[in-house]
Order: C-alpha cells, then sequence, then structure tokens
C-alpha cells in the first residue's frame, strides 16, 4: 500500500480531531473525552500497524 498526499492529509486531519478533542477536555476537564481520545489513538496506532503490515505483503 503506498501512501499518498490525499491520505496523509486526511491521517493528519484525523490526528488533529483527536488533538483538538484533548484541548477541549482539558479546557472542560471532562473525563469521557479524554477516554474516547485514549480510544482513538489505540485505534489509530491498529490502523498505522495494519497499514505497515499490508506494506510488506505487497
Amino acid at each position: 500500500m503506498v501512501w499518498h498526499s490525499g491520505m496523509v492529509f486526511h491521517y493528519g486531519k484525523f490526528q488533529l480531531g483527536i488533538l483538538r478533542r484533548y484541548v477541549k477536555y482539558i479546557h472542560h476537564k471532562n473525563y469521557d473525552i479524554t477516554n474516547s481520545c485514549l480510544l482513538e489513538s489505540n485505534q489509530l496506532e491498529q490502523y498505522s500497524k495494519l497499514l505497515t503490515t499490508s506494506k510488506n505483503i505487497e
């Protein structure tokens, strides 16, 4: 699988969304948002692992 600019852009936007939520959490001190952030960053990690494994297969 090849990373094209559109994908990198989308991935960056996704990470920005997590950051924004985290900033909101700090602002509002809302634990639910932190938990969803942790969940999403975990999914992001799994997604990048999936990408690297599919790269190795090809």
